[in-house]
Protein backbone atom coordinates (compact mmCIF):
# COMPACT_ATOMS: atom_id res chain seq x y z
CA UNK A 1 0.00 0.00 0.00
CA UNK A 2 1.53 3.29 -1.02
CA UNK A 3 -1.45 5.61 -0.54
CA UNK A 4 -1.30 7.79 2.57
CA UNK A 5 -3.27 6.63 5.59
CA UNK A 6 -5.84 8.97 7.13
CA UNK A 7 -3.06 10.66 9.11
CA UNK A 8 -1.23 11.48 5.84
CA UNK A 9 1.70 9.12 6.47
CA UNK A 10 2.83 6.49 3.98
CA UNK A 11 3.73 3.12 5.47
CA UNK A 12 3.29 -0.57 4.80
CA UNK A 13 4.86 -4.00 4.50
CA UNK A 14 6.77 -5.19 1.46
CA UNK A 15 7.28 -8.88 0.81
CA UNK A 16 9.07 -11.11 -1.69
CA UNK A 17 7.15 -14.27 -2.63
CA UNK A 18 8.17 -17.29 -4.66
CA UNK A 19 6.02 -18.92 -7.34
CA UNK A 20 4.13 -20.91 -4.65
CA UNK A 21 3.45 -17.69 -2.67
CA UNK A 22 5.89 -18.62 0.12
CA UNK A 23 7.42 -15.58 1.79
CA UNK A 24 11.15 -15.29 1.00
CA UNK A 25 11.72 -11.88 2.55
CA UNK A 26 9.84 -8.97 4.01
CA UNK A 27 10.22 -5.62 5.71
CA UNK A 28 8.19 -2.80 7.13
CA UNK A 29 8.57 0.61 5.51
CA UNK A 30 7.52 4.17 6.18
CA UNK A 31 8.19 7.56 4.62
CA UNK A 32 9.36 10.38 6.87
CA UNK A 33 10.67 13.88 6.38
CA UNK A 34 14.37 14.44 6.88
CA UNK A 35 16.45 17.58 7.13
CA UNK A 36 19.22 15.94 5.11
CA UNK A 37 17.23 14.19 2.37
CA UNK A 38 13.80 15.87 2.27
CA UNK A 39 11.60 12.75 2.32
CA UNK A 40 13.25 9.41 2.94
CA UNK A 41 11.97 5.86 3.04
CA UNK A 42 12.88 3.86 6.14
CA UNK A 43 12.87 0.07 5.83
CA UNK A 44 13.15 -1.85 9.06
CA UNK A 45 12.46 -5.30 10.44
CA UNK A 46 14.15 -6.64 7.29
CA UNK A 47 13.95 -10.43 7.23
CA UNK A 48 15.33 -12.75 4.55
CA UNK A 49 13.84 -16.25 4.88
CA UNK A 50 14.93 -18.04 1.71
CA UNK A 51 17.18 -20.96 2.62
CA UNK A 52 18.32 -21.71 -0.93
CA UNK A 53 19.11 -18.33 -2.51
CA UNK A 54 19.31 -15.64 0.18
CA UNK A 55 21.16 -13.30 -2.19
CA UNK A 56 18.36 -13.31 -4.76
CA UNK A 57 15.70 -12.74 -2.08
CA UNK A 58 17.73 -9.88 -0.57
CA UNK A 59 18.36 -8.25 -3.97
CA UNK A 60 14.68 -8.52 -4.92
CA UNK A 61 13.54 -6.96 -1.64
CA UNK A 62 16.05 -4.11 -1.85
CA UNK A 63 15.21 -3.47 -5.52
CA UNK A 64 11.54 -3.21 -4.54
CA UNK A 65 12.30 -0.80 -1.69
CA UNK A 66 14.44 1.40 -3.96
CA UNK A 67 11.77 1.42 -6.70
CA UNK A 68 9.13 2.39 -4.13
CA UNK A 69 11.37 5.17 -2.79
CA UNK A 70 11.77 6.59 -6.30
CA UNK A 71 8.03 6.34 -6.95
CA UNK A 72 7.35 8.23 -3.70
CA UNK A 73 9.96 10.91 -4.54
CA UNK A 74 12.23 10.08 -1.62
CA UNK A 75 15.76 11.45 -1.48
CA UNK A 76 17.24 8.43 0.31
CA UNK A 77 16.56 4.97 1.69
CA UNK A 78 17.49 4.10 5.28
CA UNK A 79 17.72 0.34 5.66
CA UNK A 80 17.81 -0.97 9.24
CA UNK A 81 19.65 -4.29 9.07
CA UNK A 82 19.07 -6.62 12.04
CA UNK A 83 22.52 -7.83 13.03
CA UNK A 84 24.96 -7.05 15.79
CA UNK A 85 27.93 -6.00 13.65
CA UNK A 86 26.82 -3.89 10.68
CA UNK A 87 30.28 -4.03 9.10
CA UNK A 88 30.31 -7.84 8.98
CA UNK A 89 30.08 -9.30 5.50
CA UNK A 90 28.83 -12.66 6.78
CA UNK A 91 25.22 -11.70 6.06
CA UNK A 92 24.17 -11.68 2.39
CA UNK A 93 21.90 -8.67 2.91
CA UNK A 94 24.70 -6.57 4.42
CA UNK A 95 27.13 -7.73 1.75
CA UNK A 96 24.70 -6.84 -1.02
CA UNK A 97 23.88 -3.42 0.50
CA UNK A 98 27.53 -2.46 0.90
CA UNK A 99 28.18 -3.58 -2.68
CA UNK A 100 25.25 -1.44 -3.88
CA UNK A 101 26.66 1.85 -2.56
CA UNK A 102 24.81 1.81 0.76
CA UNK A 103 26.84 3.45 3.52
CA UNK A 104 26.94 2.82 7.22
CA UNK A 105 25.10 5.90 8.46
CA UNK A 106 24.30 5.08 12.07
CA UNK A 107 24.77 2.36 14.60
CA UNK A 108 21.60 1.57 16.47
CA UNK A 109 21.82 0.48 20.08
CA UNK A 110 19.00 -1.19 21.95
CA UNK A 111 18.23 -2.40 25.43
CA UNK A 112 15.54 -4.97 26.15
CA UNK A 113 13.14 -3.69 28.78
CA UNK A 114 11.31 -5.89 31.25
CA UNK A 115 14.12 -7.85 32.90
CA UNK A 116 14.52 -5.75 36.04
CA UNK A 117 12.33 -5.16 39.07
CA UNK A 118 9.17 -5.78 37.03
CA UNK A 119 10.06 -9.43 36.34
CA UNK A 120 11.28 -10.00 39.90
CA UNK A 121 8.03 -8.53 41.26
CA UNK A 122 5.98 -10.86 39.04
CA UNK A 123 8.00 -13.86 40.23
CA UNK A 124 7.35 -12.93 43.88
CA UNK A 125 3.64 -12.57 43.17
CA UNK A 126 3.57 -16.04 41.60
CA UNK A 127 5.25 -17.53 44.65
CA UNK A 128 2.61 -16.02 46.91
CA UNK A 129 4.59 -13.20 48.56
CA UNK A 130 1.68 -10.78 48.24
CA UNK A 131 1.33 -7.69 46.12
CA UNK A 132 4.33 -5.43 45.70
CA UNK A 133 4.28 -2.20 43.77
CA UNK A 134 7.26 -0.20 42.64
Amino acid sequence: MTEPFSDGRVRGIMSVLDERAYILGLCRYRVERSLAHRRHLIADHVIILDLFDRNLAAETLVDGIEALAQKLDCGAVNMHVPQKDPTSLEDPLTDMLLGSRYQLGAYQMYKPIGYGRHVIRKARLRRGHGAEYA
